[in-house]
Order: C-alpha cells, then sequence, then structure tokens
C-alpha cells in the first residue's frame, strides 16, 4: 500500500456532483461507480490522503439544470418550492455510496456542508419555510442538520468512531459589509458548536479565510475585532482556550484559495500560516493561480501549475512548515485530469488544453517525499 500522505489533499470539488448526475436516474449505477472509484484509487496512489468536494450545487440558474434539484431537500413540485424540514432520501442514499467508494479507495472524506456565493440560492430562497438565503439565520439550522447528517453517514461506512474531516461553508464573502463580515464569523462559530463540538464527530475541521479573514475570528484567541464600528461583541472576539486548543488539539485548520504556485506566496507577502498561531494550514487549488503565472492547465481565465511549478510549490511549503514545526497542507484540485466534465467547472469554463495531469500528483508526491520520506 502506497504511504498516505497527511500534507496532500485531493481538492476534487465537483466530483460527487459528477457521481449523483450520473446516479440520480438509477441507469447507470455500475458504470458511475466503476468510472468514480477507479479516478480515487488513482489519487490514492499517488500518497494523497484526504478528498474534498461539494456536496449540492442549486443556484437556480440554468447552467445547472443538471444539478439544480439534487439537493438534500424535497423539491414539492405543486408549490414549486423545497420543504427544508423534509429529507430527500436518494440524495443521502448516493451520498452514502459514494462514501463507500472514498473509503474502498483507503481516502478519507471531506465534504463542504454547504456552498458560498449564491451556489445554493434555489433551495435556501425558494422554500416553504419562507427563508431568505445563506445569511439567513433562520437557514442556519437546515445546515446544521446535514452536517450532522453527513457526519452519521459517514460513521455507518467507516466505523462510528472514526472522527471525520469538516468544512462548514465554502468561499462565504463578506465584500467589505462590516454586518456580513461578523455574520460569517458568527456562523462557523455556531457549525463548530452544534456539529463539531458538540457530537465530537469532526477532529478536522476546514475554516476558509479566502473570502473572509473573519470567518475564524471565533475560533481562536481572544483579539481585537477588525471591523469594531458594527461589532455586537463589544469589540473582543474568541476565546482564551482556543490559544492552547490551536496548538494541542489542531482540529481547526484555516484555508485560503488560489495557490497553485510558488509565486503565490512570494509575491503576495510570503507563506502565512509558519508565523501565525495556527498548527496546521491548508493551501487549495480552488480559483487558480493567485498570481496567474501557472504554465499547466487554463481553465477560462484560471492557470494551474505544471508539474515543475507543482513540484516547486510542494518543495516551498513543505520546506518551510517543517523547519518551524507545523503542518502546511495543500490540496491539489486535478482540473486537466477531470475537468472534461465534472459537474461543476464543466459547466463552467470551456476546456483548453486537457492532458494526462498525474504529473502534477507525482510531482507533490516527490516534493513531500524529499522533506518527510
Amino acid at each position: 500500500m502506497i504511504k498516505k500522505r497527511k500534507h496532500l489533499h485531493l481538492g476534487w470539488l465537483g466530483i460527487f456532483h459528477d457521481y449523483l448526475v450520473n446516479r440520480w436516474d438509477g441507469k447507470h449505477d455500475a458504470e458511475t461507480d466503476q468510472r468514480i472509484g477507479d479516478c480515487l484509487k488513482k489519487g490514492r496512489s499517488y500518497g494523497f490522503s484526504v478528498v474534498d468536494f461539494f456536496s449540492g450545487l442549486s443556484s437556480g440558474k440554468r447552467e445547472h439544470n443538471h444539478l439544480n434539484k439534487k439537493v438534500p431537500w424535497v423539491f414539492l413540485k405543486d408549490q414549486k418550492k423545497f420543504d427544508l424540514k423534509t429529507k430527500k432520501r436518494k440524495y443521502f442514499r448516493i451520498f452514502r455510496d459514494f462514501i463507500s467508494l472514498v473509503d474502498a479507495a483507503k481516502l478519507e472524506p471531506c465534504p463542504h456542508a454547504i456552498m458560498g456565493r449564491r451556489y445554493m440560492d434555489y433551495p435556501l430562497t425558494r422554500n416553504i419555510q419562507g427563508t431568505n438565503g445563506l445569511w439567513d439565520e433562520k437557514n442556519w439550522k437546515y445546515i446544521m442538520q446535514l452536517g450532522r447528517r453527513h457526519t452519521r453517514l459517514i460513521q455507518e461506512v467507516m466505523g462510528e468512531n472514526y472522527k471525520r474531516w469538516g468544512k462548514g461553508v465554502n468561499e462565504a464573502s463578506h465584500n467589505g459589509n462590516c454586518e456580513r463580515f461578523h455574520q460569517i464569523m458568527y456562523f462557523h462559530e455556531r457549525f463548530y458548536n452544534r456539529v463539531i463540538a458538540k457530537k465530537s464527530d469532526i477532529k478536522k475541521y476546514i475554516v476558509d479565510r479566502s473570502h473572509c479573514e473573519g470567518s475564524t475570528g471565533e475560533l481562536t484567541g481572544l483579539h481585537r475585532c477588525a471591523k469594531p464600528q458594527c461589532c455586537g461583541r463589544g469589540g473582543i472576539h474568541g476565546k482564551p482556550e482556543f490559544s492552547r486548543h490551536l496548538l494541542k488539539k489542531k482540529s481547526v485548520i484555516p484555508e485560503t484559495h488560489k495557490i497553485s504556485v510558488k509565486e503565490d506566496f512570494t509575491d503576495f507577502g510570503g507563506i502565512v500560516m509558519p508565523y501565525s498561531g495556527w498548527y496546521r494550514y491548508k493551501y487549495h487549488e480552488d480559483g487558480g493561480s493567485k498570481s496567474g503565472k501557472g504554465k499547466g492547465v487554463r481553465l477560462g481565465q484560471l492557470t494551474f501549475a505544471d508539474a515543475d511549478q507543482s513540484y516547486e510549490l510542494g518543495d516551498y511549503v513543505f520546506g518551510e512548515c517543517k523547519r518551524v514545526n507545523r503542518d502546511g497542507i495543500i490540496a491539489w484540485l486535478p482540473a486537466e485530469v477531470y475537468g472534461i466534465h465534472d459537474g461543476f467547472y464543466g459547466s463552467f469554463y470551456s476546456i483548453d488544453r486537457i492532458g494526462d495531469g498525474w504529473d502534477r500528483a507525482e510531482a507533490l508526491q516527490q516534493a513531500h517525499i524529499k522533506h518527510y520520506g
């Protein structure tokens, strides 16, 4: 068995969407299981340890018609609205089958409970409960329920004592809005309290800071609020116990996006995590290269590293992190391997160039071997 490398994650964001679409009508189950299972096993063969993925997409837009109603909640045809109190059994059956494929590939799953940036507006705005989007706090209980349901299904497959990876929301953005900045902070706090700490079923909690630096605001030590003008907590956030928690339990893991080449660090102020209080930090290729200097596959305006750049990135991140006794995780988005139709990127971008792509996976593996054996 190939050594499992804890610092290498598959950022295969649309892989569950593909599986969901092709399993929904029940006509291609065996074929889909084989194809997706082979993809996961291929990723594992390069040492990757975790696969993170979106658990649903429903914007209501025409370009997402293949996904809009394939969500965890029942759609009422007569009212043309969702019922957030009634679970869609087919969705959860397919989710459990997908987790079985992940487990068979000897990977660990990390589902994103919900997508930000309006990618789940359809059920969260058109429902009989009368709620209005992700940032309507009346919707949060349904998202927390979804996170707990994911946990139960994962434990059914991987064992009741398995402590899974978890992520609340992807790319939650405040766009300079002070109130939204705090909403995002409090959402992550509540997800931690009600889904993670309450059940102690998730020991590795990914918190996306790529579009809101305040996401981790209540999950770290005491500090002053970056936007005190509308702060309802007296301009102070965090908890004293989290300063110890971060380094000892190592369970809260901040994530940033657009990290594909070394220049994405060096051109923007250097690597973040080793010089902060965080023990682990996750660097994700979601969104391509921040600096735009990727020489590999191009998805529309997004550029990604080639194999040489991937090795250089891994060498830099793993070398710096090991030097200061921290863990830096790289999440590789295999766009060029799976970009023809992954159920997500395939609906947004035309693929200019498709290569074999696994040379980048091998490059990251070799960089990890150099520093960790």
